[in-house]
């Protein structure tokens, strides 16, 4: 629309939540895509023009923070039942990501994102379940931690658990 610039809010961020319950979401791009894709923003009147105008809005990052989480969001409200639902299928993710640059917004290439850890729920439903995780302490080296337990694993190991338990890997 004619006289009608681009707005930029700029926030702070160590947490991205994305939205794993879109059927074609089958990767943590895919969620990622979810993420940055525009969305129509309705009804929306142009302060300038005193008219409506067609309107969206879009997440982009100009600058990673040294550590980020990926929060696939697996819990849903089911409005029918007004309750939570644990959505279960299956999310791809690498050990290391290139950055997408649908998702980046700044002048120079970002560094490569590095896997550094995934947390497990394990249950069924939202209200109860338990946590148990996969840290990696170096390029090579990964525990497995479980309460007070931590024992040494492998990236096999950790495919192999994910796969059968969480559905993500």
């Amino acid at each position: 629309t004619p006289g009608v610039k681009p707005s930029v809010t700029k926030q702070p961020f160590r947490i991205l939540p994305l939205d794993i319950y879109p059927s074609a979401v089958n990767t943590l791009l895919d969620a990622l895509e979810v993420f940055a894709a525009p969305e129509p923003i309705e009804g929306y009147t142009c302060p300038k023009l005193h008219q409506p105008v067609t309107a969206s809005k879009r997440t982009k990052v100009e600058r990673f923070p040294p550590f980020v989480a990926f929060h696939l969001c697996r819990f849903r409200f089911d409005p029918y039942t007004a309750t939570l639902t644990k959505i279960r299928k299956n999310i791809s993710f690498p050990l290391t990501l290139k950055v997408p640059k649908f998702l980046y917004a700044g002048i120079d290439s970002p560094d490569d994102l590095v896997l550094y850890a995934v947390l497990n729920h394990h249950g069924t439903s939202t209200d109860k379940g338990h946590y148990t995780c996969f840290v990696r302490l170096s390029m090579m080296e990964w525990v497995y931690c479980d309460d007070s337990s931590v024992r040494p694993t492998t990236v096999e190991e950790i495919r192999t658990y994910v796969e059968e338990h969480v559905g993500i890997f």
